[in-house]
This record gives structure tokens, sequence and C-alpha cells, in this order.
């Protein structure tokens, strides 16, 4: 019996200077729940028997100061290289492009392929381009009808820019006002309303309360008004929009356009259709030149247009402007894409006002498997 606990106790002593519990000695309860610095939760350095020693949190601090220098490595390798920040540029831009020529299924893909490479960059030029990516991937999402998927990514984008360069970055104005655009589509208006706010605020510090750069904001916060009813309100925010974008010394005749065509649906609303027609000419003419006569904002703005001659007692004219615009969104989307049944109800208010009941019937419930979401008439701009 000395024999075999003389040999024990020595296999115990080597044990406890590997760390590990000898056959035959249980560990305590208190060595066993000891963390990767020797160090029990709640505790301090104790001894695991009689003979062991404190080698182990003594080893701590020099353990740490390992993981301290690795980590600030670590953070100096992360920083991009002029050549990575290139690259991403350039897929952010090639994204943008697809996006303005209605290739949606493209951009999405690149957009996600370029947030996956920039996944869990901490530094601040990855952070915000990680950002700027989810950003756009959003509005990918709200021009493919996809609400939901879009909330997540604008979401996504301002927690990242927040978490890079603070709750009054410029670069938040872009998911904010995006945000509110489809809260706004999803009857969350009280939501939409803080989210354009902020947005407001953020470009007005950034640029001034007179700056074109603010009329975007403007513009979105002007249709959201229509929507609850309060047509003044919104007047007065378009007319302030027009006038910051003619006041600008570089003239953004895509945001032009939209806060002509949405001024010309608000006075459509008021029936002053002839201030409307000016508008809306103007707002499409930009349109075209920007765009081109097949893209989906040109068609938007016709649709809106349509709507205006149905009401003025022009149905002819209407019908015209209608089933172009119908002929363009089915080439971009497919009949079965969400945003078909607006141009089909659009299609059947013309024939409504012509007097042609039955044709309107039929091509105001084209597809009931999904409910419509409201279309916008232009960039950041619903149909009311």
């Amino acid at each position: 019996m000395a024999t075999q606990y003389q040999h024990g106790d020595r296999e115990h002593r080597a044990s406890c200077r590997r760390r590990t519990p000898p056959r035959g000695c249980a560990r305590p309860a208190a060595d066993a729940a000891r963390d990767h610095d020797g160090l029990a939760p709640g505790s301090l350095p104790r001894r695991s028997c009689t003979h062991g020693s404190f080698s182990a949190a003594k080893a701590a601090p020099t353990r740490r100061a390992a993981v301290l220098g690795a980590l600030l490595a670590l953070s100096v390798i992360a920083q991009p290289t002029a050549i990575e920040t290139k690259a991403w540029e350039e897929q952010l831009l090639a994204a943008r492009a697809l996006a303005n020529k209605a290739e949606y299924g493209r951009a999405q893909a690149l957009l996600r392929a370029l947030a996956a490479q920039l996944q869990g960059r901490t530094d601040p030029a990855g952070a915000q381009f990680a950002a700027a990516t989810w950003n756009d991937l959003g509005t990918v999402y709200i021009d493919l009808g996809k609400m939901r998927e879009a909330e997540r990514c604008l979401r996504t984008s301002i927690r990242l820019w927040e978490k890079a360069a603070g709750p009054s970055a410029p670069g938040l104005a872009n998911p904010l006002d995006s945000l509110g655009q489809v809260l706004a589509l999803r009857h969350r208006f009280g939501e939409a309303e803080r989210a354009y706010r902020r947005s407001l605020q953020i470009r007005e510090q950034t640029y001034g309360r007179d700056h074109p750069m603010v009329a975007n904001v403007l513009n979105s916060l002007a249709v959201l008004l229509i929507q609850m009813g309060e047509p003044g309100r919104a007047e007065d925010v378009l007319l302030r929009a027009l006038s910051n974008l003619e006041r600008g010394p570089n003239a953004d005749f895509k945001e032009m356009a939209a806060v002509q065509l949405n001024l010309g649906e608000l006075y459509r609303i008021q029936k002053r259709y002839s201030d409307a027609e000016t508008l809306m000419r103007d707002g499409l003419t930009g349109l075209r030149e920007i765009f081109g006569a097949d893209h989906l904002r040109y068609a938007a703005g016709l649709a809106a247009m349509a709507m205006l001659y149905a009401d003025w007692g022009q149905p002819e004219h209407a019908e015209t402007l209608i089933r172009e615009a119908l002929s363009t969104a089915q080439a971009k989307l497919g009949p079965a894409h969400v945003d078909m049944a607006q141009y089909h109800r659009v299609y059947g208010y013309v024939l409504g006002a012509a007097g042609r009941k039955r044709e309107a019937e039929v091509q105001g419930r084209p597809n009931r498997s999904r409910r419509p979401r409201r279309a916008r008439a232009c960039e950041n701009t619903r149909w009311t």
C-alpha cells in the first residue's frame, strides 16, 4: 500500500504542474471552474493542492499582454490598402450603375458579394464602405418590392454608420431617408416621419438649410405628408425643395424632376390641372433625358400624368400614356411583379374615367395573390 501511495503522490505532483487532474485524485470544484487565466469565476487565485503554486496566476498578466499585442497587430493589419479601397468603390459604382439601368438582380448579387467581403470590418474605411453597401442593397430591395428585406438592410446600414462615425454622421442621411420610404410604404407613418426628420436634421447640420442636398429629404417628407392628408404642409415643403434646387450652382436634374412630379401630383389632387400639367411635363422631360424612355422611373411618371389627364377629362390622351407605361413596366419587371398591380390599377382608373366600367374592373384586379404596395412615381416618391 505504501508503494502504491508514493507512486500516486508523484503522479499527483506532476499533474499539478501540467494543470490536469491525476488519476485517482479528485480535482476541487473551484479549480475545475478556472478559466484560461487560472482564475475561478469570482475568486482569487488558489492552489489546486497543498504543494501547488501560483505560477498560473502569475502568468495571466503576461498572457493578457500577449493577447492585447496580437489585437493591436491585427488592427494594424486590418487597415485597408489603397487597392482594396479602390476595388470596393468600383464595385459600389458598378452596382449603382446596374440599379440605374433597372438591372436589379445583377445589382443585388454584386452588393451581396461586396457585403460578404466587408463583413466584420472594424476599421473606419471598411465599416463605412460596409454601411454604404447595405444602404444600396436596401434601395435595390425597395425597387424589387421586398420591403421587409429592405428595412433589414437599411437598419444594418444605420447601425454601421452610427458605430463607425457617430449618431450625426452625414452618411446616415441616406439610409434614414430610404428607411422612411420603406416605413411609409408599410403604412407606419409615425416611424417614417421620425426617420425623415432625423435625416433632415443631419442634412441641414451638414450642408445648411438652403442647400440643394437638403431637397432630397424634403421631397420624401412632402410625399409622406400627402399620404397623411396634410396637403398644405406638403406644398410648403415641396416649394422649399424646388427653391433649394433652383438656387444651387449645379442643378440636380434627377431630384428636380422628382420634386416637379410630386408637386404636380399634389396639384392634381387639388384640381389645379393646368399647374400640374406644366410641372409634370418638365419632370418627365428631365427623367427622359437622364434615364431614357425605357426606364421604370419614366414609366411611373407617365402613369402619374395619365391620372392627371383622366381627371382633366382627356381619357384618350390618358390611355395612350398608361399603355406606354404598362408596356415598359412589363418589359422591366415581368407580368407577375408586385408593382405591376399599381400600373393596372391606374389603367383601370383611366378606363373608369372614360366610362368603360367593365374594362376598368378587369384592369383593377390583375393579380390578387399578393397585396400591392404603393409604387413610386419617381425616386423617393409614391402615388397617392
